[in-house]
């Protein structure tokens, strides 16, 4: 039971995740003022999209197993 409440609380953090990545946009490359913002932000997306293939397929390994 533990495991569903678990699962459950990923998945609505990686819905949050998800809105704040999708309503984010790409970062704009060509401001140059020093600072690392579009390199954690692509970092940030990766991290992102890892995370939800990661979870979709532990998920589909699961399902499958039924």
């Amino acid at each position: 039971m533990f495991g569903y409440m678990w699962l459950g609380a990923w998945l609505l953090t990686l819905l949050i995740f998800g809105v704040i990545v999708v309503s984010t946009g790409l970062p704009n490359d060509h401001v140059d003022d020093g600072s690392d913002v579009a390199i954690v932000a692509w970092f940030g997306k990766v991290l992102f999209l890892i995370a939800v293939a990661v979870t979709f397929y532990e998920m589909g390994a699961h399902f499958s197993g039924l």
